[in-house]
């Protein structure tokens, strides 16, 4: 499933947080960074599934440690 920021979208995060207001998008087609982020976001989404339904993938959660800010979010 794919998800786009949409002007519309864009517009109710804004309402929603107005410090939105201040952040510069970037094409991730465009911007090798975005796709990078958006990679391991995905990944990060997953493994958070797997973990609430009581599937934890010890392995994926250490690589993704070092791109974790405050990196306690799992415990091993």
């Amino acid at each position: 499933m794919t998800l786009s920021l949409t002007g519309g979208r864009i517009r109710q995060l804004e309402q929603a947080a107005p410090r939105l207001r201040s952040l510069t998008l970037a094409d991730s087609r465009q911007d090798a960074r975005v796709q990078v982020a958006d990679f391991l976001a995905g990944i990060a989404r997953r493994v958070a599934e797997e973990e609430l339904h009581g599937r934890p993938d010890r392995e994926v959660i250490e690589l993704l440690r070092p791109f974790v800010v405050g990196s306690g979010m799992w415990h091993a």
